[in-house]
């Protein structure tokens, strides 16, 4: 139960660097394929036609938790971080793959790196 409950840590302000804002940072990287992640509706598609595991699946809360989001209201990471860091004056690049390197060169330039992972 220890292990369990030290692992839950997801996140850790050290540096006081949250929230994000242009007093803390001037550049932040937004990697990974999820980033920019379509809905992924499994009871939309034909019968025999459903993609495995489509990537925006795996962002949307896949299995019994899935939930669709209408697409015109759906708001992907990068365009929540995006508007955001508009708001605040603060640089993005972005990089939006799995590629391990493309993602290290991204985090590189900047001074903060939100990386999306995930898996069904």
């Amino acid at each position: 139960n220890n292990l369990t409950s030290e692992a839950i840590v997801l996140l850790k302000n050290d540096g006081g660097v949250l929230p994000l804002s242009r007093g803390h940072i001037k550049s932040m990287s937004i990697i990974g394929e999820g980033i920019d992640a379509a809905s992924y509706n499994p009871d939309g598609a034909p019968e025999g036609k459903i993609p495995a595991w489509a990537r925006g699946g795996w962002y949307s809360s896949g299995g019994s938790g899935h939930c669709v989001a209408h697409h015109r209201k759906l708001v992907t990471i990068l365009n929540g971080l995006s508007r955001r860091a508009a708001q605040e004056n603060i640089d993005v690049v972005t990089s939006a793959s799995n590629d391990v390197s493309a993602g290290i060169k991204a985090a590189q330039q900047t001074d903060v790196a939100i990386v999306v992972v995930g898996t069904t």
